[in-house]
């Protein structure tokens, strides 16, 4: 098999060139990183379900061999960004002029 081929078939070339195609393996395998990252996602996956994953405590995903400590968190980390992604934001997208900042902390701070 050419090292090109492997490549393009690796989690992190699919979710470079396509990451809405991207299987949810491959997304979680891109965070986990490492050799055995397919495998490693895997066993996540059927050990905890996606859904499962963002309700587990890290201390948990480090029980799956080749899930440290800092991968646990990237793993919560990540899921955490999706799940707040998700939810409305009452904040500006920019604040390019000090309008914006002033209209969030002067409640805050008072006048």
């Amino acid at each position: 098999m050419s090292i090109t081929k492997l490549v393009r078939e690796s989690p992190g070339y699919r979710v470079y060139n396509a990451v809405a195609s991207a299987a949810v393996v491959e997304l979680l395998a891109v965070i986990i990183s490492g050799p055995r990252q397919v495998e490693v996602a895997n066993q996540l996956l059927e050990t905890f379900g996606f859904v499962g994953l963002g309700q587990v405590d890290p201390g948990l995903l480090q029980q799956i061999p080749g899930i440290g400590r800092q991968t646990a968190l990237r793993i919560k980390a990540a899921l955490e960004l999706g799940t707040r992604l998700q939810e409305p934001s009452d904040l500006p997208d920019s604040m390019n002029s000090p309008a914006p900042a002033a209209a969030i902390l002067m409640p805050i701070i008072g006048n």
